[in-house]
């Protein structure tokens, strides 16, 4: 039983308790007199005797879960001295980097190193490091997660003391580092020996301006597992994650560059991952977010903005292979950028080299680092999917699975796909428009616990599969210090995966993710991150396989049948829903990819730009980008207006009055292309009112910068002024630019004419022919007969 430390007093100052900190009682935190002497001195004493006699609380102990195992685990009973140390931080940070083996041995030895930095104000000398383990082991994940919740001063283990197990390192001044190394043997760490897992840790002890000062100055924990060599084992499907929130300014190139400059250097985060993935032979899977490939594509050709009639980034046959939240995607939310345009793009990055040649030299790694690996392709861009679905627009779901599909692809990955929510949760809705071939990872709470009971593995209705695994924070390790370091990460994978290997589940798989958006931290080459999880009694499989058919139904086989998941099963919290994207943001992504649509199908010649638009689209409406959805929905909006721009170089002219004389006629108007582009486009006609006809030429070609003129037929069928409009229109009939407005004043006049030229001609020749009768009749009365030839 672990309780608070009531030893006696020892001079602090001695060798011996120095040496043997255990030894000396926990006081206040004040400084310590070496000698104490009076009668405040005697009454002190006095009353540290008569506390040490106080018994101290003692919590139940949790029942254990396997049958194997007899040991109890270490209570988290917290020393009520060590509580109430006012400083939230110690005042030496240390940092382990380097815990080999990564398990308890049956022999030899278990070494510690890693480093110890002076952070205060103070210089600290008589420096002892010392290792600390628990006497039992845990033997449930649920202590090992409240372990891992833990205030880092609860005491869990007892110092290892013995002569040789413990060093000295050089004093350190303000601000100064030291390494330190530690070796003790199996049989000296102190534990029970059942299986389980136990506490490790290392405490370091010295002396400040204020004296010894009770407790540790600085201390470190993970976790030690212990599995027998009899047992079996278990297997343990791990997917490394390469995401990042992706911002692009209206202009399309990559805001916060210089962000995405410190991510490729040698130090980065994004290097660091490929550098890991490539450096084991131990079975993981992939889960890619080609959003990131493109965005490093864009640094490698200098981070350009879109413009017409550029290929995508990444192809056009250069030196490029094939392309903060709250939880640490590090996007560089200055989010001050608020006026939809990116940031200057920075040439040099951190290391010294260029942007360009680091962001190349990374699309090489990744190309090694997944090479022969299987891959999951995520949605493009990491989209909201559960408030695209929310908010009716499965459109942009369906675009983001097959953009990611196709750029996976043409990065010679032939990736499935598959769907995991960050914090594990997804709409009941989504898994009815998945298709079957879709894969989804939910977190543990995301499953009713009737049907997740059964296992990580679940069958959809439609025959799709369902993973069950931990969000992140539930694969972190105890604090303080880093709890997503290497180690922290790998250790609490062992935890897991050792406490499945004890259990009756160690048949079923381990399903487990490294958190979303990971930095393994500078140290993960000492850390040996993937030689650790080799272990003899954990075997790696991969996502892929268990997402790739699902098992046999009930009677249709001997083999037992993964449970059966369906809408009603699947648990969507209330704080969940909150926090999807608003429609706002998801509207202004739409309007931007049917924008880009429009454009694509008014260039003539092939083009891209519909899917770099689409991209850009779908990057705002990113599940990250619910931290600052505003500024997401802005800089979509912005895009859109560049966009629309573009489009309203392609107009038409006209004059504004056309009078037909009449009822068929014929007008011009001239068609302009403002673009460097060729362009292809109609007109479309809207009249006001009834009695005019227009007739429109087909869709013309217009070269850059051209013009074409039309001529454009009306009829008319009654007399009077008619409203019309005149669109510029895609080849599909989609308006782009402005239309021109114009007046035409139809009229019959012509059929009238006609019939009046007709009945007055005819009175004419009436009239002529009467005029004549009527003189001929005339002389015939008045002059007699005519007298013939020749009479006399």
């Amino acid at each position: 039983m672990l309780v608070a430390d009531r030893r006696g007093v020892e001079a602090p100052g001695s060798t011996s308790a120095r040496r043997y900190p255990d030894r000396v009682s926990r006081l206040p935190r004040r400084r310590v007199q070496a000698a104490a002497t009076g009668p405040l001195a005697t009454l002190a004493v006095a009353l540290v005797t008569v506390l040490a006699l106080v018994p101290a609380p003692v919590a139940a102990d949790p029942a254990p879960v396997t049958a194997s195992t007899q040991g109890h685990a270490p209570r988290l009973v917290v020393d009520p001295v060590e509580a109430a140390r006012a400083a939230p931080l110690e005042p030496l940070k240390l940092v382990i980097e380097e815990l080999t083996p990564s398990v308890v041995p049956t022999r030899g030895r278990v070494t510690v190193s890693g480093f110890i930095r002076n952070r205060s104000a103070d210089r600290w000398t008589d420096l002892s490091v010392y290792l600390f383990t628990s006497a039992d082991p845990m033997t449930s994940r649920d202590e090992v997660a409240a372990g891992v919740a833990s205030d880092p001063r609860t005491q869990v283990g007892d110092r290892i003391v013995a002569p040789g197990t413990f060093v000295e390192v050089p004093d350190l001044d303000p601000g100064a580092s030291t390494d330190f190394r530690l070796s003790v043997p199996r049989d000296q760490l102190g534990i029970s020996g059942e299986p389980g897992v136990y506490w490790l840790g290392v405490h370091v002890l010295g002396t400040s301006s204020e004296g010894r000062l009770e407790g540790a100055d600085g201390r470190a924990r993970t976790f030690l597992p212990l599995v027998p060599s009899r047992n079996q084992g278990t297997r343990l499907a791990l997917g490394l994650q390469l995401r990042d929130h992706v911002v692009r300014g209206g202009d399309g190139a990559l805001a916060f560059p210089e962000n995405w400059a410190e991510r490729l250097t040698r130090s980065g985060r994004l290097r660091r991952l490929v550098e890991l993935g490539s450096s084991t032979t131990v079975p993981f899977t992939w889960l890619i977010d080609p959003a990131v490939l493109e965005a490093v594509r864009s640094m490698a050709r200098g981070n350009p903005p879109l413009q017409l009639g550029q290929e995508p980034d990444g192809e056009d046959g250069g030196d490029v292979p094939p392309d903060d939240t709250g939880d640490g995607t590090g996007d560089g939310t200055g989010e001050s950028a608020t006026d939809g345009t990116s940031a200057d793009t920075t040439t040099t990055s951190p290391s010294g080299a260029t942007v360009e040649a680091d962001a190349t030299a990374w699309l090489a790694r990744f190309d090694a680092a997944t090479a022969g690996r299987p891959v999951l392709g995520l949605p493009y861009g990491d989209l909201d999917l559960s408030a695209a679905v929310g908010q009716g627009l499965p459109g942009l779901v369906t675009a983001a699975l097959d953009l990611s599909s196709t750029l996976l692809r043409d990065t010679a990955l032939e990736a499935e796909p598959v769907v995991v929510p960050p914090d594990g949760a997804l709409d009941p809705a989504a898994l009815e428009l998945l298709d079957p071939d879709v894969g989804i990872l939910l977190g543990n709470g995301a499953v009713r616990p009737h049907t997740a009971g059964g296992g990580p593995v679940l069958d959809r209705e439609d025959g799709g599969r369902v993973l069950v695994a931990p969000t992140s924070a539930e694969v972190e390790g105890p604090g303080p210090g880093s709890t997503r370091s290497a180690i922290a990460v790998r250790q609490r994978l062992l935890a897991d995966a050792a406490l499945q290997a004890l259990s009756g589940r160690r048949d079923q798989p381990l399903v487990r993710l490294l958190p979303a958006v990971w930095d393994p931290g500078p140290a993960w080459r000492r850390a040996d991150f993937f030689r650790g999880l080799d272990v003899p009694w954990l075997t790696g499989v991969r996502l892929t396989d268990l997402l790739a058919s699902p098992g046999p139904r009930p009677g249709s086989g001997s083999e037992p049948a993964s449970p059966v998941v369906s809408q009603a099963d699947l648990v969507y919290p209330p704080e969940s829903a909150e926090a999807e994207l608003p429609a706002g943001t998801l509207l202004a992504t739409q309007s931007l990819v049917d924008e880009g649509l429009t454009l694509e199908e008014v260039l003539t010649d092939t083009s891209t730009v519909d899917d770099q638009l689409t991209r850009q689209a779908l990057e705002a409406s990113s599940v990250w980008s619910r931290f600052h959805p505003g500024l997401a929905e802005e800089r979509a909006r912005a895009a859109t207006s560049r966009v629309r721009s573009w489009l309203s170089r392609v107009e038409v002219t006209s004059p504004s009055f056309v009078t037909m004389s009449s009822e068929n006629g014929t007008f011009q108007v001239t068609l302009v292309n403002g673009l460097d582009e060729t362009v292809t486009v109609g007109l479309r006609t809207t009249v006001t009112g009834e009695g005019l006809r227009i007739t429109t030429p087909a869709a013309v070609q217009l070269p850059p910068d051209g013009r074409v003129s039309l001529r454009i037929r009306a009829t008319a069928s009654d007399i009077g002024v008619h409203a019309v409009t005149l669109q510029p229109v895609s080849p599909t009939g989609t308006a782009v630019g402005a239309p021109a407005r114009l007046s035409v004043r139809s009229s019959q006049v012509g059929a009238i004419l006609w019939i009046a030229m007709a009945v007055g001609a005819a009175l004419l020749f009436s009239a002529i022919a009467v005029r004549i009768w009527r003189r001929i009749r005339q002389r015939r009365r008045t002059h007699g007969p005519l007298l013939k030839p020749g009479a006399a």
